[in-house]
């Protein structure tokens, strides 16, 4: 039996530490093909951090833009996962897990909600936070601190899905969709895909372009269990 590769769309940098971490659950290498779907741009924003008291994340990719921004480490934060989480207490920040979705991270914002909150997001979310958490008249602002930019699939790429098994993990519905666009025209051999939540599963099946799975639960830890199944 011919093992899948996996083949890993996001950032690289994320990507690396996610199949580094199921390498160590597995206890063996795995065959792993990087093709990026989106890059981050960062933006020349100013950074206004005037009277914040909680910082909310919703990807590592602001906590990196973050980070680069500014050398305030003393405003906690709520990260939507353990993944965003990490990165932010690796960048010198107090910070929580708030179980893996946008809406568990909205409660507890909810439930904070004396705060004064500065969501740090890029151009595209596929949840609007902002918008839910100003119906619940809290005080929020937005800094938008990068730009996604969709790059195309790499030759490599397009010749494992066209000649070989393949798992690709599939970690927002942003993500699943820039999929599903840049595979549209490619032909698949035999493609699983593993997706995050069941909202990103529901996405992946509309399109049926292979066997779709969802995590156990809607974190990295979740994902990587499941993978420990399919690979």
């Amino acid at each position: 039996m011919i093992r899948p590769t996996l083949l890993m769309i996001r950032p690289e940098n994320p990507a690396r530490n996610f199949v580094r971490a199921l390498e160590t659950q597995l206890g063996r290498p795995v065959a792993t093909l990087y093709s990026p779907l989106i890059g981050i741009e960062p933006l020349a924003t100013n950074l206004d951090l005037t009277d914040i008291t909680l910082l909310l994340f919703t990807s590592v990719n602001g906590v990196e833009q973050f980070a680069r921004k500014t050398k305030t480490r003393n405003i906690p934060a709520i990260c939507v996962g353990t993944t965003t989480q990490q990165a932010a207490l690796k960048a010198g920040l107090v910070a929580t897990d708030a179980g893996g979705t946008a809406q568990l991270l909205l409660a507890q914002a909810i439930a904070r909600k004396q705060e004064k909150f500065l969501y740090i997001c890029g151009e595209q979310t596929s949840f609007d936070l902002l918008t839910a958490l100003r119906a619940e008249n809290i005080i929020t602002r937005a800094e938008i601190l990068y730009r996604q930019s969709r790059l195309p699939l790499s030759k490599p790429a397009s010749s494992l899905l066209k000649n070989s098994p393949a798992i690709i993990p599939i970690f927002s519905a942003n993500g699943a969709k820039t999929l599903l666009k840049a595979i549209a025209d490619k032909e698949i051999y035999k493609l699983t895909l593993l997706c995050i939540s069941p909202t990103v599963t529901e996405t992946c099946t509309r399109a049926t372009i292979g066997t779709v799975h969802t995590a156990r639960s809607p974190n990295r830890k979740g994902m990587i269990d499941k993978l420990t199944d399919l690979l």
